[in-house]
C-alpha cells in the first residue's frame, strides 16, 4: 500500500486555489495560466536519502498501527 502511495505522489496533480493563484500572478506580473504551466515541469525524484526517510516513515506507521 505505502509503496503505491509513494509512487503516486509524484504523479498527482497539485491543485492550487484560485485566490492564491490570482494573488501570486498579480504580485509577479505573470498570468495564472503561465504559473500553472510552469508547475507542470516540477517533478520529484526519490534518491537514496529520500528513500531511506520514506522507509523509516513506513516503519514508524506500522509500529503505530500495531499499538
Amino acid at each position: 500500500f505505502y509503496k503505491k502511495l509513494a509512487k503516486r505522489f509524484g504523479k498527482t496533480r497539485v491543485k492550487i486555489p484560485r485566490y492564491i493563484l490570482k494573488e501570486y500572478s498579480e504580485q509577479r506580473g505573470i498570468s495564472p495560466k503561465d504559473i500553472r504551466e510552469y508547475l507542470t515541469f516540477i517533478s520529484y525524484t526519490i534518491a537514496k536519502k529520500e528513500s531511506n526517510a520514506l522507509k523509516l516513515f513506513f516503519k514508524k506507521v506500522k509500529q503505530l498501527r500495531k499499538e
